[in-house]
This record gives C-alpha cells, structure tokens and sequence, in this order.
C-alpha cells in the first residue's frame, strides 16, 4: 500500500505585531471618556484655578509688554490698571514689568503657549482651546507610559492595568487639564523614563 505523502501546511500563526491593540484602544477610550467629561462639564475642579489664572495673566503681559522685553519669564501681575496707585511708580508709561518682574521658579513652557494662543486670537476669556492642549499633552503622556511599560514588561494587559490606575488617579484627573506645568511636567517625565 503507497504511503500518503505529507504535504506541508502553511503556518497558521498571526504575527502578535499585526494584530490590534485592544488594551490600547480600551485605554484610549477611557481617556476619550475623561475628556469628554471635562469638556462637557467646565464648572467641574480643573486642578489650581490660581495657577491657571497666574498664567492666562502671564499670557496677556506678553502680547502686552513682549516676549523679549519680559526675556521669555512670566510676569504673573495683573494689567497696569489694577495695580494700586501706591505701588505705581511715578513716570507716565509704566508696565507691570517695572513694578514687579518676572517670575523665575517655575519652568515656562504653558506661558509661552497660552502668550502665542492670545497673540493669534484666542480669547483670555475662552479657556477651551488651553484646556484642549493641556487634554492632548496628557493623552500622549499616558500613552507613553503605556509604551514604556510594555517595552519593560512586553505585556499589553499590564501596560493596560498599570495606565488605567494612572488615568483613574484623582491627582491625574484633577490636573489633566490643568494651564499650569503639571501636564507637561508628566509628559516629559514619561518621555525622559521611556527614552
């Protein structure tokens, strides 16, 4: 009796690179949730109402005073008008900036961005197009934290879980949209951690 010859089968395995993040598009789901809620609900705690304030003001003495003149440090005092006439100085044109300085502790980068939003237009009394960038700085930090634990641990559900208690965290949800540093002090951190 002829033996059947074996014909080799092509494999059935998918390559794990091709098939879908699930775990990653669950987590960004979730954020996309949070988002919404924050957007949607602007009466809600968007972390330090000062703060946020110290740099809408910052924003505004750019396009006033200037960018250079002020040497790119905030100057978190209010417009000339609301300074009282105690501390004004004597001449007739005066800014903030000759009063009180610049501000030199903390780093500048949510300044300068809300300075260029109000030099092209957007309004100081609008807080939407800021808190949309703080939104968008936070989703990339949590996805890197996403990629970084996976890179340490190759485990998409434990990338999942461990992002899911980041993005869940009262401090996170407080401050993802936050015009303050916080945001992209988390951002960095996660960028300097992943690199």
């Amino acid at each position: 009796m002829p033996r059947k010859r074996k014909t080799k089968q092509p494999d059935q395995t998918i390559d794990a690179s091709k098939k879908p993040d699930f775990y990653l598009f669950g987590l960004l789901w979730i954020l996309l949730v949070l988002v919404t809620i924050r957007l949607t609900f602007i009466e809600l705690s968007h972390g330090d109402d000062w703060a946020d304030g110290s740099v809408l003001i910052a924003g505004e003495n750019f396009n006033q005073i200037g960018f250079l003149e002020s040497k790119g440090l905030p100057i978190f005092y209010p417009r000339a008008e609301s300074v009282p006439p105690s501390v004004r100085p004597d001449k007739p044109e005066w800014t903030p900036l000759d009063v009180f300085g610049t501000y030199t502790r903390l780093p500048a980068l949510f300044h300068w961005i809300n300075g260029f939003f109000q030099r092209i237009g957007f309004s100081y009394d609008d807080l939407l197009p800021f808190r949309v960038v703080a939104l968008a700085l936070s989703i990339l930090a949590v996805c890197i934290f996403y990629f970084f634990i996976f890179f340490i641990s190759k485990s998409k559900r434990l990338s999942f879980i461990c992002c899911f208690l980041y993005a869940t965290n009262p401090f996170f949800i407080s401050n993802f949209d936050s015009l303050h540093q916080n945001v992209y002090m988390d951002l960095l951190r996660n960028l300097s951690i992943f690199t």
